[in-house]
Parts: structure tokens; C-alpha cells; sequence
């Protein structure tokens, strides 16, 4: 990795059974990914940032759902920071679909896994 870090990201994804934190190091040519893969348990990843929306979407859990489907809610929490500035992003996802969290107000309102793919494919700046 370069010497100028670019950006730090975290993602928290709480589940019902456990909580885990995958944490990155980005810069212009290789993003750095420790992937806690169970409680404790990290496994070091390294792909070029053009592979980035594909990891965060495997690592939130995202996928289609059926009607019928009736797995357990989670929730995910990514931030990213950089020299000057910040983008953090939070949702729900259950039965029901995906919920998208205002980092603002806090308020929530249903996203489709497209909507969430295109806003995870632009948050590098």
C-alpha cells in the first residue's frame, strides 16, 4: 500500500446470534480487508477498489428475498473516513426488505437491494 492512506472504513454487521466488525485500508491502488469472518476470527483480503462494492455487498448480507422468506433481522453500520471528510451509512435488513437510516434524524425508510448497490458503488470520493 501506498503511503498516502486514502480512506479507513468500517462495517459493523449485528445479527441475531453475533456481531461482527470487518475493518479496511484504502488507497488509489488496493484495498486492505480484515474480515472478520466469525467472533474473533479475521482473514486478510487484499483487491483492487474496482472490487470494493462487490465485498461490501457479501460482507452486509445483501440478497434478494423471497415473500415467504422469514430469516432474522440484522443491521450494518459502514463509515468511512478520509483527510477532510466522512460518509457513514446504516440499515436494516429482515423479511420485509432493506430499511435505510438517516444518519441525520435517525428515521428509516425501505431501499431496494439496487438502490443500496448504487449507493455502496459510489461512496469512495
Amino acid at each position: 500500500m501506498s503511503d498516502d492512506l486514502l480512506i479507513a472504513l468500517t462495517l459493523r454487521v449485528t445479527g441475531p446470534e453475533a456481531q461482527l466488525e470487518h475493518r479496511a485500508r484504502i488507497d488509489r491502488d488496493v484495498v486492505l480487508l480484515d474480515a472478520e469472518v466469525r467472533p474473533g476470527q479475521l482473514q486478510e483480503l487484499s483487491f483492487p477498489p474496482a472490487f470494493l462494492t462487490s465485498a461490501l455487498v457479501r460482507l452486509t448480507r445483501m440478497r434478494p428475498r423471497r415473500p415467504d422468506d422469514t430469516g432474522p433481522d440484522f443491521s450494518w453500520e459502514l463509515e468511512l473516513e478520509w483527510d477532510g471528510g466522512s460518509r457513514r451509512l446504516a440499515a436494516t435488513d429482515g423479511p420485509s426488505g432493506i430499511r435505510l437510516t438517516d444518519p441525520v434524524d435517525g428515521s428509516e425508510r425501505p431501499a431496494s437491494n439496487t438502490e443500496v448497490y448504487r449507493i455502496l458503488s459510489t461512496l469512495l470520493p
